[in-house]
């Protein structure tokens, strides 16, 4: 038998900034457009299925609570920022704490400076609310302290960007 615990509370949020770049016509040369830095209060929540344990548990809640708790705030107050974004550069300049976020053609010509120390670097083209989803599921996945090996658990995490608006990702 399969078993499915969740973790959901409003405590389970965190304030951070992002941007999202498209490209302006799928599949051509054309320039990409984006949403410029802006900053959402996301919420989790996590899902596990899998099988008990010998406390009969799928997992310890507390821990696993505190895990996504400590991610969390690790995210809070953060820029989130895509490895690959094709239409930004990034200049860093770690003696005066900065990075430089470059836009280069729409929505303008422009440059965004944030602290370099509240940066997180998301891997891909964007930190888009699906990335983050991915990245925080998975550092909580690795933080668990599971009975079993990890192909015998199916996880979901959950992430409002703003009321309404939400991801998925299961793995």
């Amino acid at each position: 038998m399969k078993y499915t615990v969740e973790l959901e509370s409003p405590d389970y949020s965190f304030r951070a900034k992002h941007f999202v770049a498209f490209p302006q016509e799928t599949g051509t040369d054309a320039p990409w457009i984006g949403e410029l830095l802006h900053e959402h209060c996301f919420t989790a929540s996590v899902k596990a299925s899998g099988p008990l344990d010998e406390s009969d548990c799928v997992f310890d809640f507390i821990a696993a609570r505190d895990a996504l708790l400590e991610i969390l705030a690790e995210f809070d107050g953060q820029t989130l920022v895509g490895t690959k974004t094709p239409c930004v550069e990034y200049e860093i300049e770690p003696l005066r704490d900065e990075l430089k976020i470059a836009w280069k053609g729409l929505p303008a010509e422009r440059v965004d400076v944030v602290s370099l120390s509240s940066a997180r670097w998301i891997e891909g083209k964007n930190a888009s609310a699906e990335k983050i989803a991915e990245t925080i599921l998975l550092e909580w996945i690795k933080r668990l302290r599971l009975s079993f090996p990890q192909e015998e658990y199916f996880f979901t995490l959950r992430l409002q960007e703003e009321p309404g608006s939400f991801v998925e990702v299961s793995i």
